[in-house]
């Protein structure tokens, strides 16, 4: 595998304590956030993955949320 093709791997699946600390929340709280929110997980092996794509849509939909609550 040529470095391209690991940076594209890397991009497109979030660990969830990654996620979390990117976030800003709590391992455990963004686990609740994505049961609640119903985030899209992924599970390999016995890790559980969210895609980035899926991340950010949902990031994006907090920001309009928070905005619209000011």
């Amino acid at each position: 595998m040529n470095g391209n093709q690991t940076d594209t791997a890397t991009k497109t699946f979030l660990a969830i304590p990654d996620a979390a600390t990117l976030a800003g929340f709590s391992r455990r709280h963004f686990r609740r956030i994505i049961k609640d929110t119903l985030i899209r997980r992924i599970k390999i092996g016995r890790r559980v993955f969210i895609l980035t794509a899926d991340f950010d849509r949902w990031q994006a939909e907090r920001k309009v949320r928070l905005l619209e609550a000011d």
